[in-house]
Parts: structure tokens; sequence; C-alpha cells
């Protein structure tokens, strides 16, 4: 989940719980002990506690406004906290999904692509979520990539993520996932 300074106001206003509120139903079916992983990035990233039933509700106060994580409110670098996905998920076991989370360009273009190809020799695929009315440029680069071994991402953007039905929010969620999916499983 994005943390830079553009963020501040979504995650203020109660956006960003409501987003968190939203996507960990999901986190409860992949997930068999029902967390959710949980990471915030800026120029620099903080991985948190798990996101699980008794406190996803109330996650985002108690979690980051109150607790004020070091990576808060700075420019926006995906390359370090997806490095540290990566070197987390990289030899399991079980396929690891991301949702990432950002409403703005990064710094570090060369870099995330770096370890967006890295990471398809892993059993990673990164689901890009643009919030806001950005253009996304880059990340829809992101999803095209060449020089992957397998392509391990997808972007859509949701300029107002409280006009979109749950349905209609898990089917973009998941669109790709699912072939990704039998990709791998047939190739290993």
């Amino acid at each position: 989940m994005d943390i830079s300074g553009s963020m501040r106001k979504l995650y203020k206003s109660g956006v960003v719980q409501n987003i968190l509120e939203r996507i960990y139903p999901l986190a409860t079916k992949f997930d068999d002990d029902g967390s959710l992983d949980m990471w915030i990035f800026s120029h620099s990233f903080n991985k948190l506690s798990a996101v699980v039933e008794e406190n996803f509700d109330t996650y985002i106060e108690a979690e980051i406004l109150n607790k004020k994580p070091s990576s808060s409110w700075g420019r926006t670098e995906y390359a370090p906290v997806m490095e540290d996905v990566i070197s987390t998920y990289k030899y399991s076991k079980i396929p690891a999904y991301v949702i990432f989370i950002t409403d703005g360009q990064n710094s570090d273009k060369t870099k995330t692509k770096q370890a967006l190809i890295e990471a398809s020799n892993y059993p990673i695929f990164w689901q890009y979520v643009g919030i806001g009315f950005e253009e996304f440029e880059f990340l829809k680069r992101l999803d095209e990539l060449k020089g992957r071994a397998i392509d391990n991402a997808n972007f859509f953007q949701l300029n107002d993520i409280m006009s979109v039905s749950d349905e209609e929010l898990y089917n973009r969620l998941l669109n790709e996932f699912p072939d990704w999916y039998k990709e791998i499983h047939k190739n290993s």
C-alpha cells in the first residue's frame, strides 16, 4: 500500500481503510490462516503486522495513522518494497498474490522493471491497482513488460473505488491471476 505524501488525504479520509476492508475478504480465501501480510511504501518501506479478522476494521488508524511508520508521506519508489516482497516469497511453495496499490508515478522505473523481471522467476503475481486520476503510464507499461519468464503482472485503474461494486472489484482483481496460476503449474 502506497503511503507517499500524495496519499495522506486518502488515509485520513478513510478511503484506504475502505480499500483494505474490501480486499481483506479475498485474503481470507487465499491464505490458510486468514491473514493478509501488509507492507507500506513511499521512498522506503515498512512491513507491518498482519491484517487479521480481529484488526481489519481499525487497521489503518491503529497500525499506520497512530504509529506513524518511518516510510510515511515521502516520495514514491516501488523497487525497495518489491524487492522485500520478492525475498519474502521467492522460495515459497505456495504462490503469492500481491495487490500493489498506489496513486501515482514512481521515481525508480528502471529498478522497478528489474524487480518485476526477477519476480517472474518465482511464484509471485503482482496485481497493480492505480487509485485516482493519474495517467499511470508506467504501470500500464509494466503490465506489458518484455523480458519476463512469465506474465506475472496485471494493472487496472479505479478512479473512485467507492463507486465500484464488490463483484466488479473482485472480477478485476482476479482477471489475469487464474491464467498465471495455471501457467506456473503447467511449467512446474
